[in-house]
């Protein structure tokens, strides 16, 4: 583990809607559990052109190849940072052609969309 690289896990989970998927969060929710406390603020159909599995993982591997770094968001200087709150805004709306949810106060404030890096590799 290093505290300011970032890393890409990516889950295949059988969940065919929100409440197969809520139930799937239930079931692995606890201080024992891969959830402390989840709650799903938004939830829209993906319009993004590839949704296949081959896509997807791409689309994943792409965004990590522009920015291999883990930071945290500050407001001095504003920066929104690389972390997996920026990663699900970011890739949420890249997904679904929309504005992308913020949902921490911080994040509100410093977060800059960008889409790019999802569509494009770059070396790392």
């Amino acid at each position: 583990y290093i505290e300011d690289k970032s890393e890409i896990r990516m889950i295949d989970i059988a969940c065919k809607n929100e409440v197969e998927f809520v139930q799937y969060l239930n079931k692995y929710t606890g201080k024992k559990g891969r959830f402390l406390d989840p709650s799903i603020k938004t939830s829209l159909e993906p319009k993004a052109e590839g949704r296949t599995r081959k896509d997807i993982a791409q689309y994943i591997c792409n965004r990590i190849s522009h920015n291999i770094e883990y930071s945290e968001p500050t407001t001095m200087p504003p920066r929104s940072g690389f972390n997996c709150q920026t990663f699900a805004a970011n890739f949420f709306g890249f997904m679904t052609q929309t504005k992308e949810p913020c949902f921490s106060k911080l994040m509100k404030m410093v977060f800059t969309p960008n889409h790019k890096p999802f569509t494009t590799a770059e070396g790392v």
